[in-house]
């Protein structure tokens, strides 16, 4: 960021300098790109199914840099790994890292579903009942409440 200022919304706005990722050849990118686009498809839909929603179809970008920068905006990881990825100018280190990380959380989501359907069988099979699934979801920000521009003030001092 090349310069800020701070404004009426609780957020900065800035002046940057744009960065272009590497232009590499496609036969380098290629397998990375199939890979991730595999990767992302199986990793939402474990999502969408742990937490029994629907998802639309997606069409995921061809193109390295392009899917790269999508699995990072979307994937579930800290938010200093997304700065990470996001900040890095090498398309084939942003798919590795993504890939890597898709493959530890698609084995989580596998281990836990079916962990679950274990659980779920067993309690059926016992007579025991059912099995509770505990649902999480988010709801939007209420920035008037009191509690945000509070936050707000303080964070501008």
């Amino acid at each position: 960021m090349l310069d800020y200022i701070e404004g009426e919304k609780p957020y900065l706005i800035g002046t940057v300098e744009l960065m272009d990722d590497e232009t590499l050849p496609s036969e380098r990118v290629q397998k990375p790109v199939i890979e991730v686009t595999h990767l992302t498809q199986r990793y939402l839909q474990l999502l969408s199914e742990c937490a029994g929603l629907e998802i639309p179809e997606l069409e995921l970008p061809a193109e390295a840099s392009s899917l790269g920068f999508y699995v990072a905006s979307i994937a579930q990881m800290p938010a200093m790994q997304k700065q990470t990825l996001l900040a890095t100018t090498d398309p084939l280190y942003r798919l590795e890292v993504e890939r890597t990380f898709l493959l530890q959380q698609i084995e989580e989501l596998e281990s836990l579903q079916q962990s679950s359907e274990s659980a779920s069988d067993q309690n059926t099979v016992a007579g025991e009942g059912e099995t509770q699934v505990k649902v999480l979801y988010a709801e939007s920000l209420n920035l008037q409440s009191e509690f945000w521009q509070k936050h707000g003030r303080q964070s501008r001092n």
